[in-house]
């Protein structure tokens, strides 16, 4: 956790930002396919998604850390 303050304070906030802003895009994605003939709105799909966004955001914040530094690019 050290870590995380020192190579910059704002990391996990800007990952809870990150975090919701893939919530409500998938949210949406999910609105307008509600209004779509030959789609599907389903509530599994918006849980989905946020998964997805939290997913992204932690193996960003843990790239961005030594807790696991074999995931870094090159």
């Amino acid at each position: 956790m050290r870590d995380l303050t020192k190579k910059g304070k704002h990391l996990l906030k800007d990952a809870l930002i990150a975090f919701i802003f893939a919530a409500i895009i998938g949210y949406l994605t999910e609105g307008f396919q509600k209004f779509l003939p030959w789609r599907v709105y389903d509530v599994r799909d918006i849980i989905t998604n946020a998964l997805g966004g939290m997913l992204g955001v932690i193996l960003f914040v843990l790239s961005h850390t030594r807790l696991c530094s074999f995931i870094r690019p090159f």
